[in-house]
């Protein structure tokens, strides 16, 4: 007999050794009888199975193409450029920094002993081209409320341009505005592209100036368009810091918040009570910029209502605009009284006083800080924390049996509508109070030294009062004497006569200078001088006012010629007694 195998359509995977086994049936057994072993082979033509398609690029770029083939055996693949062979037996052709020259016809060429196949493609290196406008809208312009605005813009580049728009220099993002940019001419060399920007339900939001940016890899261009709308001057508020807050002692900006095309001139006026005064630039008071003024320097003066008005003209017409600002006078808030340290006992109350200032009033909320954790006081925060305030403007905080927990920093911060301060009281909680425990209030190291200051003046005052004092007693006697005009003692002596009575006299000074005493009680025949003072003493001085005529006329003759000698003396033994002729007047009574 025969057999035969049949293969359809056969395939690579039909490659392979084949076997034919002949056998026969004995008596219910198989027995081989013969074999035949065999071999197949394939054997497939190259088929390019993925080709390169056509490609533009630019000089300087890098491209790889593949050309992806079977066959049996494995086709050799060779690339060609204009017929002349630039790379074999390789499935991938790499290019890099291509130029100009580089264009052309690329072939991919696969070849096996039994046959070959071949595709082709068209490489285009160009020189990039800077965008070159061919024509465009007009550059200014004017839109009606509620019109649609187109702008049209035709541009040649190559590669494709990308265009970017801006509206008075930001970014465009409003939904209602669309912008598109498409190839006009393809048969142009370079191609030229349309650029387009649609604005609907133009509104004031869409005035202004249009800066269109073109761009590729070659350069780029940039140029503006205006479109504006007339819009009648609206004055829509008048505000200062914090709403309507002019700061004390500082410089403070009203600002006047406007629609209006074409923008608007401003003028600004105060009232006080029926006054009216117009502001401008000349006055030193304040500046004007824009539609800003500046009060420089607040003072309580300013506190008035101040006028914007705005003007504009929309078709020829002028429009005018108002608004008002009822100005206060506001002050930044400060805490004039806190305790920086406040100590508790535990399981007793502890009451925290947070005293503020400022214009208008202040308003407070207490924060709790303990490690990293800060947390607001209120009503959630701990049943045992009651938060109040009482007048004049101090808010308080009692703790109800106090724990340790409650130990930390406790903040107080007050605001109003200039601004916000705070200060933190820091918490100690003991098991029992210490004799020196208790708050101890912040005293500023300003007032420490203004009182050491103020001592140290008041200590000098004092000083120099006593000096000044002593100097007087010094120089009008002591006593309360006063002390007769100075004159030349020598010159005295001289013109007064001799009287040889006198000239008997025991002269009363001592041998040696009598040692001082607290209260001397001189004797009736004593020399007096008024020019060093004694301690007064009653006695000497009704002793003194006894004293005759008589003797006080000798005491005085006997002075005139012994007063220059005693008092040269005097000064050589450093002690100075008293002459009677200074408590005489000229007629030799006692003054």
């Amino acid at each position: 007999g025969r057999s035969t195998l049949f293969i359809d359509g056969i395939q690579e995977e039909n490659i392979g050794e084949y076997r034919c086994l002949v056998r026969n049936l004995v008596n219910g057994d198989s027995i081989l009888l013969n074999s035949i072993t065999f071999s197949i082979s394939v054997f497939a033509r190259p088929i390019i199975t993925s080709s390169p398609m056509d490609m533009i690029v630019y000089t300087g770029d890098s491209v790889t193409v593949q050309c992806e083939t079977t066959g049996l055996p494995a086709p050799i693949v060779s690339y060609y450029v204009n017929a002349s062979v630039i790379s074999s037996d390789s499935t991938m052709l790499a290019l890099s920094d291509l130029s100009v020259s580089d264009s052309g016809a690329y072939q991919c060429f696969a070849q096996n002993e039994y046959g070959n196949a071949s595709t082709s493609w068209t490489l285009s290196v160009r020189d990039p081209i800077t965008p070159v406008v061919l024509n465009r809208s007009e550059s200014d312009g004017t839109v009606s409320m509620g019109n649609n605005l187109t702008i049209t813009v035709e541009v040649s580049a190559d590669p494709e341009p990308v265009p970017t728009w801006q509206l008075n220099e930001a970014n465009i993002t409003d939904n209602s505005t669309i912008m598109s940019v498409r190839e006009y001419n393809t048969t142009a060399c370079p191609v030229t592209y349309l650029i387009e920007l649609s604005v609907f339900d133009f509104a004031a939001v869409h005035s202004g100036n249009y800066t269109l940016t073109i761009e590729n890899r070659a350069g780029d261009i940039s140029f503006s368009f205006s479109r504006l709308l007339e819009v009648a001057a609206d004055v829509i508020s008048v505000s200062g810091t914090g709403d309507r807050c002019l700061i004390l002692q500082e410089d403070t900006d009203i600002t006047c918040v406007f629609e209006g095309v074409p923008k608007p001139t401003f003028f600004w006026y105060k009232e006080v009570g029926d006054t009216r005064t117009n502001i401008t630039a000349s006055d030193s008071e304040y500046t004007l910029v824009d539609n800003v003024l500046t009060v420089i320097n607040v003072n309580e003066e300013d506190d008035a209502a101040y006028f914007c008005e705005a003007t504009n003209t929309v078709n020829g017409e002028e429009r005018k605009d108002t608004a008002k600002l009822d100005a206060r006078i506001c002050s930044y808030p400060t805490i004039a009284k806190l305790p920086m340290t406040s100590t508790a006992v535990v399981d007793e109350d502890l009451t925290i006083m947070c005293q503020g200032e400022g214009r208008p009033d202040v308003s407070y909320m207490w924060f709790y800080a303990n490690n990293s954790t800060v947390l607001e006081i209120n009503t959630m925060f701990s049943t045992r924390i009651r938060i109040g305030i009482e007048f004049p403007n101090q808010s308080f905080l009692t703790i109800t049996g106090v724990n340790e927990s409650d130990a930390g920093n406790y903040t107080c911060r007050a605001t109003n509508s200039a601004g916000t301060t705070e200060r933190t009281s820091v918490v100690r909680v003991v098991q029992t109070p210490s004799p020196s425990s208790g708050d101890s209030e912040d005293f500023p190291t300003y007032a420490i030294i203004a009182i050491a200051v103020g001592g140290a003046v008041i200590l000098v005052v004092i000083v120099v009062v006593l000096i000044c004092i002593i100097r007087y007693r010094v120089k009008s006697g002591a006593y309360g004497l006063s002390k007769p005009p100075q004159g030349n003692d020598e010159e005295d002596d001289a013109n007064q006569p001799y009287n040889p009575q006198y000239e008997s006299l025991p002269n009363p000074r001592p041998e040696k200078p009598p040692q001082y005493q607290p209260t001397p009680a001189y004797p009736s025949s004593s020399v007096i001088s008024a020019r060093t003072p004694v301690p007064y003493n009653s006695s000497s001085m009704m002793e003194m006012q006894k004293m005759s005529n008589n003797d006080l006329s000798k005491a005085h003759m006997y002075n005139y010629h012994s007063t220059s000698a005693l008092t040269k003396q005097d000064e050589v033994d450093g002690m100075h007694q008293p002459r009677y002729d200074d408590f005489l007047s000229t007629d030799g009574q006692y003054v």
